[in-house]
């Protein structure tokens, strides 16, 4: 899996977690651990950004 889609997919991840945990039918235990995993996902998007390169190609 690439960059991209490696992203892409973490992210699809995060908006999953983020709808369960707007619908409030959560029990608070699966929320936080949502909230963790969140995190988690969080870390790795901010990593990946951190190491793309956005410089212009040819």
């Amino acid at each position: 899996m690439d960059e991209r889609s490696s992203y892409a997919h973490t992210r699809q991840r995060l908006e999953e977690i983020v709808a369960q945990v707007k619908a409030k039918d959560v029990p608070l235990e699966k929320s936080l651990d949502l909230y963790e995993e969140a995190l988690r996902l969080g870390s790795a998007c901010a990593e990946t950004i951190d190491h793309t390169d956005f410089s212009a190609e040819e």
